[in-house]
């Protein structure tokens, strides 16, 4: 099936060091998502705030600079980006979950998913 442009594709950030995880997320879901990458809590936050902003972020907890907790407590914290969903990643068997819940989350785009934990 042809991809209508006129539906926009969900944009996924994936903010993890380890370049196997961005890799993996964008070989699953880059088909149907627009996967944005970075590989510090730094230029994710920068992302983040770029048009098409993230419909959903992707970040890892243990990064070098900014550990995942940092990066979602200055993302919570600037209004730009407070309504993005965070799904922290914390290893390969996370990935998995954090990829379906992005699938998941993508179908039902529109209506803001509750699919991020309350943070």
């Amino acid at each position: 099936a042809m991809a209508n442009s006129a539906v926009r594709q969900p944009v996924v950030l994936v903010i993890d060091d380890s370049d196997d995880i961005r890799n993996l997320v964008v070989a699953i879901l880059g088909k149907d998502h627009l996967v944005k990458t970075a590989e510090d809590g730094r230029s994710g936050l920068k992302l983040a705030l770029e048009k098409p902003q993230p419909d959903l972020i992707l970040l890892d907890v243990v990064m070098p600079g900014h550990n995942g907790f940092e990066v979602c407590k200055l993302l919570k914290g600037n209004p730009a980006t407070l309504a993005i969903p965070v799904i922290f990643l914390s290893g390969r068997a996370d990935v998995a979950n954090a990829v379906r819940a992005a699938q998941a989350s993508s179908s039902a785009l529109g209506e803001k998913t509750g699919l991020a934990s309350s943070i």
